[in-house]
């Protein structure tokens, strides 16, 4: 019966193990120079996305955005900043009316996960969404909010991060049925590079 009782307890203290190092192994870290970062460091990113708005994507456009936030210890991360550049290939609204697109919800917090068999980066925030408005060639205004899609997948570069989303991830709007998205950015550090593992 005792041996019975202390191979039971050994076996749970193995499995307990394996766990823990299993965990270990697959937790994410940003890293600067080849180091897990110890502390919050800036990074920017110019990111290019293409919408689609609706069940047959009747709106269709593209914008490029300037992001600011932070990557840090653990994997974690903030988007504090998301300036739009410029909108075009627009289908939809009235010519010289241009459209805004907005981050609504910031900061979002981000986390490096396992995704698709790689790394990924997930906003993790509750509520990050886009608001967007155009006046229609119809004449109506349009204003529509779209939930973002939480998930893009990472690629490391020599001194940087290349984040994308899947060919038109699909989301939620609030009054439309569909909302697709693709693109994505270089997200860098200025002084010594950063990557992510």
């Amino acid at each position: 019966m005792k041996t019975i009782k202390m191979l039971s307890g050994a076996c749970a203290l193995v499995c307990a193990l394996t766990a823990l190092s299993a965990s270990v192994a697959t937790a994410h870290e940003w890293l600067q120079s080849g180091i897990p970062l110890g502390k919050s460091v800036n990074v920017t990113q110019k990111a290019s996305y293409k919408f689609g708005i609706g069940g047959f994507s009747y709106i269709r456009f593209g914008c490029e955005f300037e992001v600011k936030g932070t990557v840090g210890v653990g994997g974690k991360g903030e988007v504090t900043s998301v300036k739009e550049v410029k909108c075009y290939e627009n289908n939809a609204c009235q010519a010289g009316a241009s459209q805004t697109v907005e981050a609504v919800h910031l900061p979002w917090h981000t986390e490096l996960v396992t995704f698709e068999g790689g790394l990924g980066n997930k906003i993790t925030t509750a509520e990050p969404e886009w608001k967007v408005k155009c006046k229609l060639a119809s004449g109506e205004n349009l204003t529509e909010t779209c939930e973002i899609y939480s998930t893009a997948s990472l690629k490391n570069l020599s001194f940087s991060v290349e984040e994308t989303l899947k060919d038109y991830s699909k989301t939620r709007c609030l009054n439309h049925s569909d909302f697709e998205l693709e693109g994505g950015g270089i997200l860098e550090e200025k002084l010594n590079g950063i990557q992510a593992k």
